[in-house]
């Protein structure tokens, strides 16, 4: 099985030079976790629920003013729509994601979260706990 056969498609995405009111919003009517970022069309980052509570509402900071760009996570990572799901579920691990944009030919055509993976392919999740690098206590 492929990447592109479990991807959701098609992204939802905004501008980094939108408020991240905006991109609340485009989460609730969606009803999905993030929204890619973009700047000329292009994937600059992620904007996630958790990022707006951590880096605006914890902060007091009002979400109509303030812009994608300042709280947006930049660390994106991205895999080939014909990558097999093994591929996938290592990038998870060593990562530690729980998204991964996926692209064609260089463009991005969808998003594969960690949920829809296991979901799917449920035998992956010990592929994935093998990934994760081990901390012993100190």
């Amino acid at each position: 099985m492929k990447v592109k056969d479990i991807m959701s498609s098609p992204v939802i995405t905004c501008s980094e030079d939108e408020t991240v009111e905006k991109a609340a919003r485009l989460i609730k009517e969606h009803q999905i976790g993030a929204v890619v970022v973009t700047r000329d069309d292009e994937p600059v980052g992620i904007i996630t629920g958790r990022d707006m509570a951590i880096k605006v509402m914890a902060k007091d900071l009002d979400a109509s003013k303030v812009q994608v760009r300042d709280a947006m996570s930049s660390d994106i990572v991205t895999i080939d729509a014909d990558a097999d799901l093994d591929e996938a579920t290592r990038i998870f691990g060593t990562k530690q994601l729980r998204r991964i944009l996926v692209t064609e030919d260089g463009k991005l055509v969808g998003i594969l979260t960690a949920r829809e993976l296991f979901t799917r392919k449920p035998k992956t999740a010990k592929l994935f706990a093998a990934c994760i690098p081990f901390k012993a206590a100190t």
